[in-house]
């Protein structure tokens, strides 16, 4: 059997939302998308509605580069098959769902929670890792760099940054 062949069978063997998230997959390394690496977290979820529909939802949880700001992204693909394959890709973006200065205001968690069913504990580890990363200067005070969680206005993402002054 050649190679040909052997990958034919592979991809028929694979799922429909296999095949959607391969192909997102590939899309994303061809436009060599920064927000993935960037993000606090980033999920899609693939609604199959028909034989020849399907919806990608994605969200981007980030911070912005230069600035501690939060920004909670959402963006829909329509996915259409056409010749047996999922190859019609439409990209409509709702844009930020909530974007906060974290060292002015408070997280809203609520419209986190409710448009991608993380909690505040599924994801604040990692965005204090992000908030150090990033912003370290702001974070890191004075000419021993102590740690200042007070520069967070949130009282969640404060605490855990609070466990980096030990």
């Amino acid at each position: 059997m050649s190679d040909l062949e052997e990958s034919k069978e592979g991809d028929d063997a694979m799922s429909d939302r296999e095949k959607i998230d391969y192909h997102l997959e590939n899309l994303r390394e061809g436009y060599n998308d920064q927000r993935i690496f960037d993000a606090v977290v980033y999920t899609e979820s693939v609604n199959i509605i028909d034989e020849t529909h399907a919806d990608v939802e994605e969200w981007f949880l980030m911070f912005d580069d230069d600035q501690p700001i939060l920004r909670l992204e959402h963006a829909t693909w329509k996915v259409e098959k056409g010749d047996g394959e999922w190859d019609d890709w439409s990209w409509d973006p709702d844009g930020d769902l909530f974007k906060v200065d974290v060292t002015k205001e408070p997280i809203p968690w609520e419209i986190l929670e409710k448009e991608t069913y993380y909690t505040s504990n599924d994801v604040i580890n990692s965005m204090a890792e992000k908030f150090v990363e990033r912003f370290a200067d702001l974070f890191f005070k004075g000419d021993d760099g102590i740690p200042d969680p007070a520069v967070v206005v949130d009282p969640i993402l404060r605490k855990e940054l609070a466990t980096y002054c030990d």
